[in-house]
This record gives C-alpha cells, sequence and structure tokens, in this order.
C-alpha cells in the first residue's frame, strides 16, 4: 500500500493538561430503568451525583441529579472509535514532547483494535520513519514500501533534508523549482512547489507574541490589526492547530464607532496555554462593536486565512473562543461558519439562537458562565446547554458558582483539553453542505491552491513580488503591512527628490486610508528635505487626531524651524475637535485617549523646533486639556486607564512649557506638575531646574 508522504507528517501533538483529570467525553449512565447521558462527578452517601451537562468539574452545582448508586448498572465511556482513538493520544503522548516510537506502536495497535486502518497505517508509517525496525510494520508495507516511506521523509533521510535545506536557501525560484524536481527523483519526495514556497516563506514569519500586526492580505479593503501567538517550536514544514479568540469590550467614542477591548487584551488569556500546548492563536481587534456588526465578518474572515497562509495550519484543527463580547462573537461566527471549526467555545457571552447549524455539521460545543456574571446574566447560555442536552449533542457546559465575569485558570484548562480531542466534520469536498463525518487526518493550509489575492500580496510562487518603483507605488497604495513594506522598501531605494514626489501628495489625500497616509508622511519625514513641510503641514489644516502623530513625527524629521509657527492654528483646531467630543464634561475613553495622544505629539514637536512661535497656543491648549476637570470612563475589567494616556501628553507639555521663555509657560508648566506629578511620565521629569 502506498502512502503518500503528506500524509506522513507528525499526526497530533497532544498534551496533557494535569489540572484536568479523566474523560473528556460524557458517559452513557445505564439504569435499571431507563438510561443517563452525562458524567458521574461523585458518589456519596448511597448517592451518585450526576452532571447532565458533561462537566467534570466538581466546583459546579447548576443542574446536578442525583440517583442511588443500586439502581445503576454500569457506566459506560463513549463508544465512539474516533473519540476513544483521539482520548486515547492523551494518555500515550507525555506533555511538551513529540510523539516516540513507542507512542505509536501503541496507537497503531489500538487503532487497528477500534476498526480504523488509516489511523494505524499511519502510526506504523510514523514509527518507520522515526526509527522502528519491527516487522508488524514491514508486513504490513512491505519491505519495498518501507524502505521508500523511509527515504522520503527528511525526518529519516539526512540527505533529503540537506538537499532541502539547500532548494530552501536558493534565491531564484527557477533554481529552487528545479531543485525540487531533482529532488523528487532521487528520493521519492512528493510535495508540490507551491507547498514548499509557503514554508520557505513561515520560515521567515516571526515566533512568540505579536501585539498589533497590520493585517496584509486585502489590506486595501479590510482595515484593522490582530494579536498573533506562535509557538517557540513552530515548524512550518508541519501543520499546527490554530485557535481564534475573540475579545470583550463594547462600542466606545462618542460616535458609537470605536471599540473598547482589544486583540492584545484577549490574548492575556490564551498565550500560557498556547505556548503549553503548541497552539497558534489569533486575536483580532474588531472593527466595530459588536462583534456581528456588517464590517467584522469580512474583517476576521480575512485575518483567519491570512494567519493560515502565513503559517502552516491544520485546517481540521482550527477552534473559535471568545469572553464577554467575544463570547456572543463567538456564538455569532460558531452559527455562520460551523463547517470551519472543531470546536466552538463560546465563555461569559450570549446569543445562542439554536442549535441547528451545530448539529447540520456536527460541531462540538464549550461553554462557560459563572452563576453570579453581573455583566452577561447566564440565563441565557442555560438554555443553550440544556438544548444541547436534549439533542446529546457533543458538548459540555461549566458554570461555575463564583466565577464572575472571569474566565478561571480551571475553565481555560477544560477548554484546551476539549480542543485537544476534536476534529472538524469535514463534508465532502469540504463544502458546506453535504453528509459531514470526523475527519482524522491533518490537513495543510500549504496544501491549499494559489490564489489570486495571495499572488497579489505575496506574488506568484517561486517570484515574490517586484521591488521597482511603480509596483512598489502600487503596494504603498495597499495600506497594512504590505504597504509599510513598501515604504521601507522605497526609503531604502529613491533619492529624497524621488521620496518627495511619491509621498507628496498621497499625505493628503483623503480618499486614501489612514494607514496608507501615516506611511507617506513617514516617506516625507525620511528625506529631511524643508520642502517636505508644506505638504505635511498641508494635512494638517483639517488635522484629524489619528494622523497627527505620524505627522507630527515626520516634521520633526525634516528639522524646519518655520514649521512651528503654523502649529498656532493647529493647537486651536485639535482644541476645537476635542471638544466636539465631550458630552458636557464627560468624554469616552477612545475619544480622550485619541485626543491626548494627537495633542501630545505636537507638543513634543514644538519642543523639538523651537517652542516660542507656538508658546500662546501650546499654553492655551495645556490649560484647556490638563488643568480643567474632565470625567472619562475606567474600566479595570476593560483596560481602560484614562491616567495612561493623561500622564503622556502631561509629560509632553511640562517639557515644551519648560522650554517657553515666558514666566506664564513656566507658571503653567508648574501647574500641570503640582496637578498630575503622581502620574509615572509626569513623576519621572522631576522638578524643573
Amino acid at each position: 500500500m502506498r502512502i503518500p508522504l503528506r500524509h506522513l507528517v507528525p499526526i497530533v501533538t497532544v498534551v496533557l493538561l494535569a489540572t484536568v483529570g479523566g474523560s473528556i467525553l460524557g458517559d452513557e449512565i445505564i439504569l435499571k430503568k431507563g438510561r443517563m447521558r452525562g458524567v458521574v462527578v461523585r458518589r456519596e452517601n448511597g448517592q451518585a451525583v450526576i452532571n447532565p451537562y458533561n462537566s467534570r468539574n466538581e466546583r459546579m452545582t447548576f443542574g446536578l441529579e442525583t440517583v442511588p448508586e443500586n439502581q445503576i448498572k454500569k457506566v459506560e465511556p463513549d463508544p465512539t472509535p474516533e473519540w476513544r482513538y483521539l482520548e486515547s493520544l492523551l494518555e500515550t503522548q507525555p506533555p511538551g514532547e513529540e510523539p516516540s516510537i513507542d507512542s505509536h506502536l501503541k496507537m497503531a495497535a489500538l487503532a487497528a483494535e477500534l476498526g480504523l486502518p488509516d489511523r494505524e497505517a499511519r502510526h506504523l508509517g510514523e514509527a518507520l520513519v522515526l526509527g522502528a525496525d519491527f516487522e508488524a510494520a514491514k508486513a504490513r508495507y512491505g519491505a519495498a514500501e518501507a524502505e521508500r516511506l523511509r527515504k522520503a521523509d527528511p525526518r529519516s533521510n539526512q540527505e533529503l533534508r540537506a538537499d532541502l535545506d539547500a532548494l530552501f536557501a536558493l534565491e531564484k525560484g527557477s533554481e529552487r523549482k528545479a531543485a525540487l524536481a531533482r529532488v523528487a527523483v532521487d528520493h521519492g519526495f512528493d510535495r508540490s512547489f507551491e507547498y514548499l514556497e509557503r514554508v520557505r516563506r513561515s520560515r521567515g514569519e516571526a515566533r512568540g507574541r505579536q501585539d498589533d500586526r497590520l493585517l496584509r492580505l486585502r489590506s486595501r479593503e479590510e482595515k484593522g490589526v490582530y494579536t498573533l501567538f506562535v509557538p517557540a517550536s513552530y515548524d512550518p514544514e508541519r501543520s499546527w492547530p490554530l485557535v481564534l479568540g475573540l475579545h470583550g469590550g463594547g462600542p466606545d467614542g462618542k460616535d458609537g464607532k470605536d471599540v473598547v477591548g482589544s486583540g492584545r487584551s484577549a490574548m492575556n488569556f490564551y498565550a500560557q496555554g498556547a505556548a503549553r500546548a503548541g497552539y497558534i492563536v489569533v486575536c483580532p481587534d474588531a472593527v466595530q462593536a459588536p462583534w456581528n456588526a456588517r464590517p467584522n465578518d469580512s474583517f476576521v474572515m480575512t485575518v483567519l486565512e491570512e494567519v493560515q497562509l502565513s503559517y502552516n495550519i491544520d485546517l481540521n484543527r482550527v477552534y473559535l473562543t471568545g469572553h464577554s463580547m467575544g463570547g456572543f462573537g463567538a456564538w455569532h461566527f460558531g452559527s455562520k461558519y460551523p463547517h470551519l471549526f472543531a470546536v466552538v467555545a463560546p465563555m461569559a457571552g450570549g446569543g445562542f439562537r439554536g442549535l441547528g447549524p451545530f448539529e447540520k455539521t456536527m460541531t462540538p460545543v464549550y461553554l462557560h458562565h459563572g452563576a453570579d456574571d453581573p455583566v452577561v446574566g447566564v440565563q441565557g447560555d442555560r438554555q443553550a446547554a440544556e438544548a444541547m442536552r436534549r439533542a446529546e449533542h457533543d458538548f459540555i457546559y461549566t458554570e461555575l458558582p463564583d466565577s464572575g465575569h472571569g474566565f478561571p485558570p480551571e475553565i481555560a484548562a477544560e477548554m484546551w483539553r476539549m480542543f485537544h480531542v476534536r476534529r472538524l466534520a469535514v463534508a465532502p469536498k469540504r463544502a458546506e453542505k453535504g453528509k459531514f463525518s470526523i475527519e482524522l487526518a491533518a490537513l495543510s493550509s500549504f496544501d491549499q491552491p494559489w490564489s489570486k489575492d495571495e499572488e497579489t500580496y505575496w506574488g506568484r510562487p517561486g517570484e515574490g513580488l517586484d521591488d521597482d518603483r511603480k509596483s512598489l507605488l502600487e503596494r504603498l497604495r495597499l495600506g497594512g503591512a504590505v504597504g509599510r513594506e513598501a515604504a521601507d522598501r522605497l526609503i531604502a531605494q529613491e533619492e529624497p527628490k524621488s521620496l518627495l514626489s511619491i509621498a507628496g501628495k498621497l499625505v493628503a489625500a483623503d480618499k486614501e486610508g489612514l494607514d496608507v497616509r501615516r506611511e507617506a508622511a513617514r516617506i516625507l519625514g525620511a528625506t529631511a528635505l524643508p520642502e517636505a513641510a508644506k505638504p505635511l503641514l498641508g494635512c494638517l489644516r483639517k488635522p484629524e487626531p489619528d494622523l497627527v502623530p505620524a505627522v507630527a513625527a515626520a516634521l520633526e524629521k525634516v528639522g524646519d524651524a518655520k514649521t512651528v509657527k503654523g502649529m498656532n492654528r493647529v493647537f486651536q483646531a485639535l482644541s476645537a475637535d476635542f471638544d466636539g467630543r465631550l458630552t458636557g464634561k464627560r468624554m469616552r475613553y477612545s475619544d480622550w485617549a485619541r485626543s491626548l495622544d494627537a495633542h501630545a505629539a505636537l507638543a513634543r514637536l514644538v519642543r523639538a523646533l523651537g517652542p516660542q512661535d507656538a508658546a500662546g497656543a501650546l499654553e492655551s491648549s495645556a490649560r484647556h486639556l490638563l488643568l480643567e476637570g474632565w470625567e472619562v470612563d475606567r474600566s479595570d475589567r476593560a483596560g481602560l486607564d484614562p491616567d495612561i494616556p493623561l500622564g503622556r501628553c502631561a509629560a509632553a507639555f511640562i517639557t515644551a512649557l519648560r522650554a517657553c521663555e515666558s514666566e506664564s509657560a513656566r507658571e503653567c508648566a508648574a501647574a500641570i506638575l503640582a496637578r498630575h506629578g503622581k502620574l509615572g511620565p509626569v513623576r519621572d521629569l522631576g522638578e524643573d531646574s
């Protein structure tokens, strides 16, 4: 039997989190009269305490049932062969280690016992590749096929490993393609050129935690950032499980278009568990709150696709979770795209609209809510759990009596454990409709066809992206990560006068996205030409707070002191914008942070170039912003601390005012210091010498 090499990548890396014991699956409880589904949590005083929601957490009290022990004939674990197989992986794979030869042989024997011949064959093949020399495997394959498998895998064939490393090092795509043809002949290696090009590209991707990563794919249409975690052990030559985590929060800003919450805050829930378990995690920032707002749909799907193009993801092991507003989002996206996710795990949220989509695609659900949640009531998730219980759906619902609106470590451990033993149920040809069945084999995202969008944002296989001026300018206008890369290359390749002509009109073009205009400002700053001040000042005629910091940083690099004279009206316009965001004396956090950061950037600029010509406007803005009493939202739960932007702004103004010649400006600086001296950035300044 000939097994393609692509099926012999390491099958699964499963880590048992020791904080949770026992089977993850609900049991069949056979009574003398009737039957029950659930788990026996404990036995006491002749009674069996049963959780019908499949949670083994002994602190859960909601919905527990008791049955006299003498009425229970037997308790049987779920008999489904696939689940018994997957659960056994938890017992044969030590935490944090790659599967050993011995564990593969044990799993091969179990797969044979369970009637799973494909899994048996893969484990035997893995054992052979890793160095096993036992007759049962050779008898299963035949000596010639066993030798072919070893020869065609770089883990067992060091000559192939060296040839592949040499192939990846080649600069020209045509040379890599020719090298692959030789490798295929010499070693029987059967990976596609497109697959290897993605592996090569992914070798250069960062590991670890990456906050606020700019979107690359379709960045002209989709604007936003995401936070990513990639284990240090990431190897692009095998596929990895992926978790999509949605943050909590809500709408913000006077117009309600901003968002409280971020991918950064969400990642704090997942990074530690992902590092232990060997998962990649992506947490996008919502474009608009809540998550079911229309702009989020295409953005989230694009982020998911980008990660699957950048990193080798097992498409049968993509999981969806979210907390609070993100819990609502998990219900929303899970119901809309259940065919994409191996488990959907809403936490402390709501929004369940029916079990139909999950039943149709056999999508398991892990659900947690605190009984005493003061933010989102528990009733909606209780109703969801009850619907799943009645339908005997594959689910776990854990409700703790005292977890509030939190996400306790024991819940995280239970969630990760469920992820470990669930795989996507796949329809024919991976279509949304059709008869679904559990797919146990890994399915690499690098095996997917090379799309037109991938060609636009990464280049054709073996060719990459062109670096001529025209191509770079086109990519600059795409924005996002590809626009930033284009700006870097333009700065490195072009003369200052050329950069001025490229970016001068772009920086003030309202039709372009803010990300494009920020990069244009950076390009102008890199010229260090006095002529660059004019277009930069031009885009400040109607200053946009989100753009001001980039323009101010560019003007500082240009270093033309005459630009300070133009700052008077910019300060005035920004102050007017600040007032427009107020409701009485109150301001929403996002408006506050945005406005103060813009003012701070201007203060740093005039300090660097000499503040005398803007001293009056500087002092007026400082007194208005920093010495009047404003009320701003604060939330430890949502990570909203208005003192952080306030401290940055106060420190910038104090430094600029101290550099002014007027006694009034210096008195203003002293007043700000007296009022805000406990804030970190201000405290670090010390007294004016």
